[in-house]
């Protein structure tokens, strides 16, 4: 954080508080899946742990690779 505020300290920063997009929805995680594709009608499939996945097997030599237990993305509002 020092390096941030050095940086601020300069004003070559500033600080936007309370950023967001038009009619967003209630669910911090819909509204995640919004901000990661950005379409409104898109549910995000495809997070951080499905790239560390496909980076550990990238020939896809393993049948199985991960597990996910629960409802695929998130369900439309």
């Amino acid at each position: 954080m020092d390096q941030f505020k050095d940086i601020y300290d300069k004003g070559k920063m500033a600080i936007i508080h309370g950023v967001g997009f038009e009619n967003s929805p209630r669910s911090h995680f819909r509204a995640m899946d919004i901000w990661h594709t950005c379409e409104t009608n898109k549910i995000g499939t495809d997070g951080w742990i499905a790239k560390v996945i496909r980076d550990l097997d990238p020939t896809g030599e393993n049948v199985l690779k991960g597990v996910n237990f629960g409802p695929k993305g998130c369900p439309e509002p």
